[in-house]
């Protein structure tokens, strides 16, 4: 695993090894709705996501579609944000196969939502008082794999991670201070 300042050189890396695998790749298209400018700067996750079977990629959203639950009813996390596994599989276009430390994951399809907190108001019949409450209601909607290639991952991406092994890039240097303490630590 290459750590990187910048998001061309981690981009460099991944595309160079994708590029050795021999498979034919898969490319994966987001799809959006909604009010598409939400997500106009800053997009969750690749629009146009090109992986192969040896891929080694991150997940870049916490699993929140388990279908397990612990003893109180909690749903368990198969993965969370920065878990880097192995693609091994291609079940369909809607569901990848992941191997992350000798455990096979069936991953689907993520939903990123762009909210608007508008208040609403309710009458509470044990108060005899109108309340309001803070509403969520989407305005946008993004959906794809909730992954990238991770062969390099920026600093700032590897931030809170343990990894057994990793070669540190600082390029033309840190451009931010404490990147290089994060890259080490």
């Amino acid at each position: 695993l290459r750590l990187a300042t910048i998001n061309r050189t981690v981009d460099s890396v991944n595309i160079s090894r994708l590029a050795q695998i021999a498979d034919k790749p898969r490319v994966f298209t987001a799809t959006a709705s909604g009010d598409l400018k939400a997500f106009e700067r800053v997009q969750p996750a690749e629009t146009r996501l090109e992986l192969k079977i040896g891929a080694q990629v991150m997940f870049i959203k916490n699993d929140d579609s388990s279908p397990f639950k612990d003893s109180d009813g909690t749903s368990i996390r198969r993965w969370v944000n920065g878990t880097i596994g192995q693609v091994v599989e291609f079940k369909s276009d809607s569901h990848v196969i992941v191997e992350v430390d000798g455990e096979r994951f069936d991953v689907g399809r993520a939903i990123w939502e762009k909210v608007k907190y508008e208040i609403e108001e309710y009458f509470d019949e044990d108060t005899n008082k109108v309340k309001e409450k803070l509403v969520a209601v989407p305005i946008a909607e993004f959906k794809q794999f909730p992954l990238r290639l991770a062969w390099g991952v920026t600093i700032h991406k590897s931030q809170g991670q343990t990894y057994d092994e990793v070669m540190i890039d600082m390029g033309a240097g840190a451009f931010a201070p404490g990147q290089t303490y994060v890259a080490l630590s």
